[in-house]
């Protein structure tokens, strides 16, 4: 989006959210680089009847594909996520590659010995991106030690560490405990982007990676 602004800063952009993914959309609101959003109709099929359809209403005179495929297999061993997708859609790297949302809601109060944590990538690799379950426990059990609260952030099919408290939240809900906690600990997840978009301190741990990450910076 930022790339997109900087080339046509007189632009209307609408961002496109796959409908897997609706319940992320109050992320982008109030967001000075995105004028509209719109969710998809369809994800791993797009695009269905219905989005072919609002495309052709809006008429737009740039569309990027909603699906598209990485340049190379091994492309986190040489670009930030930001600068990959750029190069995907053909848009010049901005400078600032950083991630941004804007936090629109206020910090919760009484959060200055919250640790959230997001150890769980994905319910197929995510044991072996991740820290063990019992690692994960000992981890949760110091962080008690140390005076602090550990609050896992997670889906209801993920597995409950038994040292931490697991709140049932929305993810906007978990993004705003996030980002009024004073540390989030986590792996390859969504949530970790999203720290990173809030600019919360952060620590990612990872362990077996596949396919092997092979720069400095990725261990």
């Amino acid at each position: 989006c930022r790339a997109f602004k900087d080339k046509f800063p007189d632009s209307h952009l609408t961002l496109g959210i796959g409908n897997k993914y609706k319940h992320v959309e109050p992320l982008f609101h109030n967001n000075s680089l995105i004028d509209d959003i719109h969710i998809w109709s369809s994800y791993d099929s797009w695009p269905q009847k219905k989005d072919v359809e609002y495309v052709n209403h809006k008429k737009f005179d740039i569309i990027f594909n909603a699906m598209p495929q990485h340049t190379r297999s091994d492309w986190y061993n040489h670009d930030h996520y930001c600068e990959e997708y750029c190069k995907i859609h053909k848009l010049p790297i901005p400078n600032d590659i950083s991630c941004y949302l804007n936090p629109w809601f206020k910090k919760l109060d009484n959060c200055n010995k919250n640790i959230t944590l997001s150890m769980f990538p994905s319910f197929d690799k995510g044991q072996e991106k991740s820290l063990s379950i019992p690692k994960l426990e000992e981890l949760c059990i110091d962080i008690k030690k140390l005076g602090f609260s550990p609050i896992q952030l997670g889906g209801q099919y993920e597995h409950t560490l038994e040292n931490a408290e697991k709140p049932n939240l929305s993810i906007v809900e978990a993004a705003r405990l996030l980002y009024s906690s004073i540390l989030h600990i986590t792996a390859d997840c969504s949530f970790s982007w999203i720290s990173s978009a809030y600019k919360c301190p952060t620590i990612g741990i990872y362990t077996n990676n596949l396919p092997q990450m092979t720069n400095s910076w990725s261990h």
